[in-house]
């Protein structure tokens, strides 16, 4: 899902997109980061910023990406350099907004704005996301305010931000700078300021940045509601009941769905119980794709029940081509799809080692992992056991999604290491708060 959020200076956008994203288990992309990326390459590179040939030929040679770290923090990139405090230098937001203005930059900056959003959920923020940069994102946003109110956000800001220079700003000078400032957006040629015909509007004046950030959350999630596809009457028929049966008997509860999205994403769960991909599927607001093995599908009545629940039939093992290859369809073509990276069943409760082929699904197809974790399934029905005990407690979580923004700029086997470890650390945060009592939002 792509989130844009426009607006004039002093409406709050970087501080309300940055909550937002944390809220959603989105990436923050700061567009004006690229932009500054780009002024302290052509300055360390010499460049002459006047001189447009030379310009053209500098952007040609210019490589960005932005990574999100383990921390949730973006970082910025410029080759193999990591650029993230360089660019916050005076002199790059100097030069930046002048430079940042001009067609050339904005034409060459504009598709690598919309490569960083595939595969990703992404908030984005600036002047012309919503407007140029992403016409078709799925929610988008302009953010306003009073200009005495932005002049007094702005000025605040500064004497925070600068407080050795606090004496030295004044309210007339910082509201005369904005107003100059939103002049210059609205009357330049390439991507003026425009509030998008589709976006809603907030007036931020008189509220707080958390009141700001739950209205938007609320357009979000009743968008997001009816973007989830209307499962096939069979599947929704069997999945009530399974539901039904599970709170009666396991009193089941599921949490995290604030992180479930729609569109193509890997399913990433831990595996202790043949009642796993049930406990799994039951919480999920949109069908989920499995494969099975083809002796099941042997009779004609079970092949039609198990088709009917999306069990894709696999002649080997889970490592197989075939099976490779149906699940890379499967993800290209926008279905959710539960994979357990462990390989096999559990004997313990324990969270075993992250096999390479999960990395390697989503580094191929860009498609994000949602880390899921089931806990009570494994004393109710493990490995050790022919029949399921008749009661039980069993939860299941979804963990805030591994997108492929994570690994932006990695080779391949350095993104699978990477993607494996996130994934290990995801399940065993979940776990440890499901232990601790399911308390607040899942990690």
């Amino acid at each position: 899902m792509i989130i844009t959020i426009d607006g004039y200076a002093g409406g709050g956008k970087s501080t309300v997109a940055k909550q937002l994203a944390r809220a959603l288990g989105y990436a923050y992309f700061d567009t004006g980061a690229m932009y500054r990326s780009l002024t302290w390459f052509l300055l360390n590179n010499k460049i002459d910023l006047e001189n447009d040939a030379l310009l053209e030929k500098a952007l040609e040679e210019f490589h960005f990406y932005a990574r999100q770290k383990r921390d949730g923090q973006i970082h910025f990139f410029v080759g193999s350099q990591e650029v993230t405090e360089e660019i916050r230098k005076p002199k790059i937001t100097e030069l930046v907004s002048p430079l940042s203005a001009r067609p050339l930059i904005r034409k060459k900056l504009l598709p690598l704005q919309r490569d960083f959003a595939s595969g990703n959920h992404v908030v984005f923020e600036g002047r012309d996301m919503g407007s140029v940069v992403f016409p078709g994102a799925d929610v988008k946003f302009f953010l306003t305010a009073d200009i005495a109110v932005r002049a007094h956000r702005r000025l605040k800001e500064l004497q925070e931000k600068f407080p050795e220079k606090a004496k030295s700003f004044s309210l007339p000078e910082v509201q005369k700078e904005i107003e100059e400032r939103d002049l210059r957006d609205e009357k330049r040629k390439t991507s003026p300021l425009v509030c998008p015909k589709d976006a809603i509007v907030v007036d931020t004046s008189h509220l707080s940045i958390d009141e700001v950030t739950a209205l938007l959350l609320s357009h979000i999630k009743t968008k997001r509601a009816h973007q989830f596809p209307k499962m096939k009457p069979f599947y929704r028929c069997v999945l009530f009941l399974a539901h039904l049966v599970f709170r009666i008997l396991y009193r089941y509860r599921v949490y995290g769905l604030e992180h479930f999205n729609p569109g193509g994403a890997l399913l990433a769960a831990n595996h202790v119980s043949n009642y796993d991909p049930i406990a799994i599927s039951i919480g999920c607001p949109e069908e989920v794709q499995f494969v099975a093995k083809e002796s099941l599908f042997s009779r004609s009545f079970f092949r039609y029940v198990l088709s009917q629940l999306n069990a894709h039939p696999i002649s080997g093992s889970a490592s197989d081509k075939a099976t490779f290859r149906k699940i890379l369809d499967l993800l290209k073509s926008g279905k959710k799809v539960l994979v357990f990276p462990e390989g096999s069943r559990s004997f313990t409760e324990e969270i075993g080692a992250i096999l390479p082929g999960i990395g390697l699904f989503s580094f191929l197809t860009k498609s994000a992992i949602i880390p899921v974790y089931v806990h009570g399934t494994h004393p109710v029905w493990n490995r050790a056991r022919k029949l399921p005990k008749p009661f039980g407690k069993v939860v299941c979580v979804f963990g805030s999604p591994i997108l492929p923004f994570a690994y932006s700029g990695m080779h391949k086997k350095e993104a699978i290491q990477e993607l494996s470890e996130r994934l290990f650390l995801s399940l065993k945060e979940l776990q440890t708060w499901v232990l601790k009592g399911c308390i607040g939002t899942p990690p």
